[in-house]
């Protein structure tokens, strides 16, 4: 009975050394599957940064040139709002030069200007006859 027993124990021995083997193995395999993805994690990201960066970069320098052209744009937006203000003080003051003038050509008697300048007429024609 106490080979029975040994033998018994010895097969469980076995067993439990097999199993071992085996549990050491499929640990084996999923240690090579990880080491596995996480090769190929590791190239797809250095593949990603060859192909990302460059246009990256592009897109920068993109942005760089749009924002120095907006900021190019502004200016001429100021540029141009100060010039249509001078415009308009221009027109407001021309507006205020020809108001007077049609107030004072609105003060002249015509009348009087006609007989004036009848009255010089009559004076300079003698003066033409006699100077001839």
């Amino acid at each position: 009975m106490r080979e029975e027993m040994n033998q018994k124990e010895e097969r469980s021995e076995k067993e439990i050394l097999q199993e071992q083997l085996e549990c050491a193995r499929k640990q084996m395999r999923y240690s090579r599957v990880t080491c596995i993805m996480a090769t190929v994690m590791a190239l797809a990201l250095v593949i990603s940064a060859v192909f990302v960066v460059p246009s990256l970069n592009r897109a920068a320098d993109s942005i760089a040139q749009v924002s120095g052209q907006l900021e190019e744009l502004q200016l001429q937006d100021l540029e141009l709002a100060e010039t249509l203000k001078d415009i308009d003080e221009f027109v407001i003051t021309s507006e205020k030069g020809v108001q007077k003038t049609i107030e004072k050509l609105d003060a002249v008697d015509l009348e009087k200007l006609n007989e004036a300048i009848e009255a010089l007429r009559n004076v300079v024609e003698p003066l033409r006859r006699i100077f001839g």
